[in-house]
């Protein structure tokens, strides 16, 4: 995140209105652009088959597909991000850059290979054709593949070549579908071939996209050697507590949905795809009010808190006196929770606010009663997430890889358990489940991140690898002998 943290402190260096603005925007685009394009890429193509009078079973349909293969890839993308991340950050660090691409081929190998052990008892057990399970697994390999591309091009700082991908592959599937008669050929062909028409032409433009990040992961790393492809695994086992982390948020994002999904309410497509409406989308549109958290988290860590906290490990590791390192500690203390009173009181703004308007959205979008009282608890639940996620990244900065972990597998345990214990209770509870998991995943990861900041220095010097102060002890008894 350096190479954000430098662009932001030049144009926050500039005390102009302006020059913020632009640095606000900078960071929206950076956080949020891919996400945002590619709900804007949706939008387009749902109001094209609204404006083409297709079958709502065949929108149906299209639109459950991209949304599994873009929940699953997420599944298995946040499993593996923080252990492959932390893998490639030494890498860099000990300046064996050769073997970051090497890394990539192994990553995009057990991302696919996951894929597929999902896919593979969905297309067995599933009555739909088999043509089309192959259709969504092509665009779930592509997804996933997109994510590990992801990953690398924030490890190379190409912050804006991600989001040109992103737009370019979603202007060319708007292009296809409004310049070409597509609309009129899916209104005419039958369910499954309607669907199956619009998500080739979807995956088609994600297949540009990561076309487009392939080739810049090429230029990026023109030395290539391949001997070193599966070095992050030995990280899973170094890091285990990063590979959980990963795991129980991910799981923790969405198993309440996956419950619900057998719930009252909940609707099966083709006896193969099953979700629920009023849900699923109440908890889509909440996610979207998490941007001011994205975008406040990184301005306030990279322009403000990122010199207090290398300040104080300067001293630490550079040998700084006692004085200068329990200073360095209070005033980093002291920043940071400033920043994140910051950012609670941010998202806690905006929540408000999108509560207090949630009536006028119901008329302007014409929302259905049931979607309109969902609304306010997955806002609620989506608030606490935004939270979780900061709170589980702050433990990481510290190192504090048991905290983040606990804090995480607080929020999957209670998401799961209160989710499957309320689902018989009918539509009213939907979301208390993941609202409270949330909501106490927060309070213990800012109870733990007082605590464990607290102590910062404490927990730096008593996690030397202990062969370090046997490596002392023998160089003194060496060097006392010879005196």
């Amino acid at each position: 995140m350096a190479g954000i943290g430098f662009q932001l402190q030049k144009m926050f260096q500039e005390d102009y209105f302006s020059s913020r603005a632009k640095a606000y925007g900078f960071t929206i685009l950076l956080t949020s652009g891919p996400w945002l394009i590619t709900i804007a890429v949706l939008t387009f193509l749902q109001w094209g088959m609204n404006y083409y009078n297709i079958d709502l079973r065949t929108r149906e349909l299209f639109v459950v597909s991209i949304s599994y293969t873009f929940i699953f890839s997420q599944v298995i993308y946040f499993s593996l991000q923080l252990v492959v991340t932390r893998y490639i950050a030494d890498l860099f660090y000990t300046g064996k850059i050769e073997d970051v691409a090497a890394t990539s081929v192994g990553l995009a190998k057990v991302t696919c290979g996951l894929a597929l052990i999902l896919w593979l008892p969905f297309a067995l057990l599933t009555p739909i054709p088999f043509w089309y399970d192959w259709l969504v697994l092509l665009l779930f390999l592509v997804m996933n593949l997109i994510w590990v591309l992801f990953l690398y091009s924030t490890a190379t700082k190409e912050y804006m070549n991600i989001v040109y991908a992103f737009f370019f592959g979603g202007l060319i599937t708007v292009v296809v579908f409004w310049v070409l008669p597509i609309g009129d050929l899916v209104r005419s062909l039958p369910v499954i071939k309607g669907a199956a028409l619009m998500l080739g032409i979807f995956t088609f433009g994600m297949l540009v996209t990561l076309l487009w990040l392939l080739y810049h992961l090429f230029i990026s790393f023109p030395d290539r050697p391949l001997h070193n492809q599966w070095g992050f695994v030995r990280y899973t086992y170094k890091y285990p507590d990063l590979l959980l982390t990963g795991v129980f948020y991910s799981l923790g994002l969405w198993v309440s949905n996956w419950i619900i999904w057998f719930g009252e309410g909940s609707v099966n497509v083709l006896h193969t795809f099953r979700y629920h409406p009023d849900y699923d989308t109440a908890l889509f549109w909440s996610f979207l009010t998490i941007i001011p958290t994205m975008m406040t988290f990184i301005v306030s860590i990279e322009t403000r808190f990122y010199k207090k906290y290398w300040t104080f490990y300067g001293f630490v590791n550079e040998g700084g006196s006692l004085d200068q390192i329990q200073e360095s500690k209070k005033v980093m203390i002291r920043v940071l929770k400033e920043e994140v009173i910051r950012l609670i009181r941010t998202q806690g703004l905006f929540t408000l606010l999108v509560l207090l308007l949630l009536p006028r959205f119901v008329t302007w979008f014409e929302w259905s009663a049931d979607f309109f009282e969902l609304m306010p608890i997955t806002l609620v639940a989506v608030f606490s997430i935004s939270l979780v996620l900061t709170l589980s990244l702050l433990h990481l900065y510290f190192d504090d890889r048991r905290g983040a972990c606990i804090t995480t597998f607080i929020f999957f345990i209670i998401t799961f358990v209160l989710t499957l214990l309320l689902l018989p209770l009918g539509f009213d509870w939907y979301g208390v489940g993941i609202a409270v998991g949330a909501s106490l995943s927060f309070t213990y990861g800012g109870l733990r991140l007082i605590s464990y900041v607290g102590e910062a220095d404490f927990h730096i010097f008593t996690k030397r690898d202990p062969k370090y102060y046997q490596n002392s002890l023998e160089r003194f008894i060496s060097n006392f002998s010879k005196k």
